[in-house]
């Protein structure tokens, strides 16, 4: 038996964008807040995918799909199922979204594949992000 674990940096999954309780009300308020990048720039992971990543609560993960990436923080959620991660609605989200449209009009906001690795890097805010 090997003295090294094996880690895995990154994983496959279907990025879904969410609308929660919490980023609502934040966004209501003042999308430059601390608060709404708090509930904004994140991501909601189950607890098996974050062991894969050997990643902690709140720590910096890289999401990339074939729209583009961004930096969010990462969050345990018992909420979704291993493989699903769960991102709200917002400019984070948008920088992993295409500008794709179902026959009905509607974006493509939904079972996106995308990767996640853990990364150094932070988050950026939001004046960051809508200068790109």
């Amino acid at each position: 038996m090997s003295f090294f674990k094996m880690i895995t940096t990154e994983i496959d999954v279907l990025l879904t964008t969410v609308r929660t309780i919490e980023q609502g009300k934040s966004a209501d308020s003042d999308k430059e807040s601390k608060k709404y990048f708090d509930e904004a720039a994140i991501v909601l992971l189950h607890t098996e995918d974050m062991k894969k990543l050997s990643v902690e609560n709140n720590k910096p993960v890289k999401i990339r799909t074939k729209y583009g990436e961004v930096v969010v923080k990462v969050k345990e959620s018992e909420e979704t199922k291993e493989g699903i991660a769960l991102i709200p609605v917002g400019l984070w989200a948008n920088m992993t979204m295409g500008n794709s449209v179902q026959s009905n009009g509607i974006p493509l906001l939904k079972n996106i594949p995308a990767t996640i690795e853990s990364t150094d890097e932070s988050p950026e805010d939001i004046q960051h992000l809508t200068s790109i």
